[in-house]
């Protein structure tokens, strides 16, 4: 008997921000980079 198993893949993705990005700016920064990625 063969099952059929739904395989997921996870990815892992890493990334420095400038130390010129103000720190009230990194929320903002932080999002902007996660809608690039989950589009």
């Amino acid at each position: 008997m063969k099952e059929d198993i739904e395989e997921s893949q996870v990815y892992e993705v890493g990334f420095h921000l400038l130390p010129t990005v103000p720190e009230e700016k990194l929320e903002e920064v932080v999002s902007s980079l996660q809608s690039l990625i989950t589009k």
